[in-house]
């Protein structure tokens, strides 16, 4: 489902972990690719909050571009989720947000970006109704039944 809102709520402020939905759009596709990077066996690092607060500028975000990256990097998403099920169990290597060396298989680094976005998801909801627009259904179970075709 697509939501169209007016593009100056992207950059409104709130009281949330991110303070703008286009901040915390850009941490979930930042977070995303950097996934997408260990899944293909890259060994890439995640950035503290310190970190990407410094590398943080709500007023760069562009909306369109934001969507656009998120379209191309879910196409190489959807290629290697079609790799054969072995692959699934395929160590993944990362330096986590402390500094040290983390690894899991793939099926749990997949299930963790997921589950990364999920609640993030949840924040941009929240932010809305704080905007006074209503929240939209986080939830897979809903996703899934609003989807147009099946794969």
């Amino acid at each position: 489902m697509e939501i169209h809102l007016p593009q100056v709520l992207y950059h409104e402020r709130v009281s949330s972990g991110f303070s703008t939905i286009a901040l915390t759009l850009q941490h979930i596709y930042l977070i995303d690719s950097i996934w997408y990077e260990a899944a293909q066996g890259h060994k890439p690092g995640f950035p503290s909050s310190e970190q990407e607060d410094r590398n943080a500028s709500d007023e760069e975000i562009d909306m369109q571009d934001i969507k656009d990256r998120f379209s191309r990097l879910h196409e190489r998403f959807s290629l290697l989720l079609s790799m054969p099920q072995t692959k699934w169990e395929t160590e993944v290597r990362f330096k986590n947000d402390r500094g040290g060396e983390t690894s899991l298989t793939l099926e749990e680094a997949i299930i963790t970006m997921v589950n990364h976005g999920t609640y993030h998801r949840g924040a941009i909801a929240s932010m809305l109704r704080q905007l006074g627009y209503a929240g939209h259904s986080v939830s897979f179970a809903a996703y899934i039944k609003t989807r147009k075709y099946r794969v």
